[in-house]
């Protein structure tokens, strides 16, 4: 069977731990970073939910929880 594109299943957001929280990554607003992280690493899920803690930080997207969903 021949490998699906995983882009083709992810979401118009996706999240990318920047070593302090996580950062969205949009399809419309960066679609060259967002196309590259579902391939971001071999041993890595590309994270498309974020489970929150009620930080938030909306003016630099970035929100602090924990990974809910990966792809």
């Amino acid at each position: 069977m021949a490998a699906l594109p995983r882009e083709l299943f992810a979401p118009d957001r996706l999240w990318q731990w920047d070593g302090h929280a996580y950062a969205a990554v949009d399809r419309h607003a960066d679609p060259d970073r967002w196309a590259a992280e579902p391939y971001a690493s071999q041993d890595a899920a590309a994270v498309t939910q974020v489970c929150f803690a009620g930080v938030t930080d909306s003016a630099n997207q970035r929100e602090r929880g924990s990974p809910l969903t990966v792809l």
